[in-house]
């Protein structure tokens, strides 16, 4: 009995070792994937952080081409911006990212940021109007004169008598900002 005991505990332990061996070198368990990869080509000038959805991925990155990981699948939104700013570079795309590896190519473009100045001008006589020394309006009449898109930052502007600068001048330097300006001048 002794020697039916040892071949039937043999031959179990022995099934079962080849089971456990069959079953750990050809089954692979296959968990489903919900994230990608990005791979962002950046062309341009100089640094950027780059984002997807609105959430910094990589700070401080020359032109080239980086690989971000773990990205949820969908539609994703990626980013290049200057770090010195949006107005400085900026690029932007929306893209589906599947699972293995989505390519996207940014081009950051400095974004001109712009106002408007109305320039009200209050005298007598005709006036040629300056900005910056350059003449915009010639022989005009008191009143409000638009300049649009002029750009964000300080600019000189001017108001001289068209018989000279000795029958009336006056200047003014003013920070424009985006949206709208008032430049007041007395000539």
């Amino acid at each position: 009995m002794n020697k039916k005991y040892f071949l039937k505990t043999t031959l179990i332990i022995l099934i079962f070792s080849i089971f456990a061996l069959g079953l750990t070198g050809c089954i692979d368990i296959v968990i489903p994937s919900d994230t990608g990869a990005v791979r962002v080509t950046i062309s341009g000038t100089y640094r950027y952080d780059i984002l997807v959805d609105g959430v910094t991925k990589l700070s401080n990155k020359t032109p080239g081409t980086y690989t971000i990981s773990n990205i949820p699948t969908g539609y994703r939104t990626i980013e290049a911006i200057d770090i010195d700013g949006e107005s400085y570079g900026y690029a932007s795309k929306t893209i589906y990212v599947s699972t293995g590896t989505t390519n996207v190519y940014l081009d950051p473009a400095p974004t001109a940021i712009t106002g408007t100045v109305y320039i009200v001008v209050s005298g007598n006589e005709k006036y040629n109007i300056k900005m910056d020394d350059l003449t915009k309006f010639t022989n005009v009449s008191s009143g409000t004169h638009t300049l649009y898109n002029v750009s964000t930052g300080e600019h000189f502007f001017e108001a001289i008598d068209t018989w000279g600068a000795s029958f009336g001048y006056d200047s003014e330097t003013k920070y424009i900002s985006s949206g709208s300006n008032y430049v007041y001048l007395y000539p």
